[in-house]
């Protein structure tokens, strides 16, 4: 559209074969899926979230100089109130009734989690691989070893959902901020800290919505800081922000580590690359917003798995239409950057006793 009048084209292709901004990582699948496949697809995606949180909590101190921010994971819906049939949720509530369901159906969200972690979900990418193989190394390292479904449920009610509940059933609980305009804050249980917040317009909508679909609501009438506007705050401890198309411009954020889409990329290329460049964003070590790998100073020291802290993680709740989130990317030159997969393959000498050096073996 532009062209005609570009002096310097340093489009985004350039800047990231540069070596600037974070790397990304599309959770595209090759097949439509059911809606039991939906649930353990966005358990391994919120995992991979998780993931990032429990990083960053723990080795937080050796990424310092690296300058990450603490993960965030966000949530952009076309749709947050108005519904195409009666029987149909928005956008927005198929966030909130995964999230409900996640906390709240212990036992069956504790056997997605196996699934996923031990590659057993039927799921696959372009490729026919399993979509999740290989991507949780990290956890099993922290964990020192490989670690329970049980116990990463419990560690994943802590880390991203801000509870330590002892509850059998917890429940999410969507709280209208009466004080705060066009904010709802998450959070599980009655008296939990908040984890969540969703920035919109109509707030009373989605709550009568919500109410309507069985999910647990309320009001909170003595807050009166804004959630959404302290969320870049060191001190803020808002792990998920859930809104629209808002925030593809005229909002910035260093801590976007992973994003959802739900029915957004279809047919809107120009605001799915907005909004991808809302999450690639990266400070970098002494501020020169570059990915670690890629640092013009070889003498420093690379921590371990910081790279999955540089990665901007992209999945969608209606999965099919991340193919045309990925189709855009394309048209940019971009690569797709499916993440290889690692094989460590034995090497045997057998010729140890061999006098003659002269020969040559592989």
């Amino acid at each position: 559209e532009y062209f005609r009048s570009i002096i310097i084209d340093y489009s985004y292709k350039f800047f990231y074969e540069d070596g600037y901004g974070k790397e990304y990582r599309i959770y595209n699948l090759r097949d439509t899926i059911s809606d039991e496949q939906r649930q353990l697809y966005l358990t391994g995606c919120l995992l991979s979230f998780y993931q990032q949180l429990k990083l960053f909590a723990e080795k937080g101190k050796e990424y310092a100089p690296f300058q990450i921010e603490k993960p965030l994971l966000v949530f952009v819906g076309n749709r947050v109130t108005a519904k195409t049939s009666a029987a149909e949720m928005t956008d927005v509530e198929e966030v909130l009734d995964f999230i409900d369901k996640f906390v709240n159906a212990k036992e069956r969200t504790i056997g997605r989690i196996h699934a996923v972690l031990n590659e057993d979900t039927g799921l696959y990418d372009g490729k026919g691989r399993e979509l999740f193989s290989q991507n949780f190394n990290a956890i099993t390292s922290l964990f020192g070893g490989t670690p329970r479904a049980a116990d990463v449920y419990q560690d994943i009610l802590r880390v991203v959902f801000n509870s330590d509940t002892a509850s059998e059933a917890p429940r999410l609980h969507v709280l209208n901020l009466r004080q705060v305009q066009g904010e709802i804050a998450l959070r599980i249980g009655t008296d939990g800290e908040y984890f969540g917040v969703i920035s919109i317009g109509d707030t009373s909508g989605l709550i009568k919505n919500c109410e309507a679909s069985g999910i647990a609501t309320g009001t909170e009438e003595f807050a009166n800081e804004s959630l959404f506007g302290n969320i870049n705050d060191r001190s803020s401890n808002i792990k998920i922000l859930i809104g629209s198309r808002k925030f593809t411009e005229g909002w910035n954020s260093w801590r976007v580590s992973t994003m959802g889409l739900i029915n957004f990329a279809k047919g809107e290329g120009s605001q799915a690359i907005q909004l991808f460049g809302r999450g690639v964003r990266l400070r970098g070590h002494g501020g020169c917003l570059k990915r670690s790998n890629k640092l013009d100073d070889r003498s420093v020291s690379i921590p371990k798995n910081i790279d999955l802290l540089e990665t901007l993680t992209i999945f969608g709740i209606k999965a099919q239409y991340m193919e045309d989130f990925k189709k855009y990317l394309e048209m940019e030159d971009m690569p797709v950057n499916e993440k290889p997969h690692e094989y460590t393959l034995p090497v045997l000498s057998r010729y140890n006793d061999v006098k003659t050096k002269n020969l040559r073996v592989i």
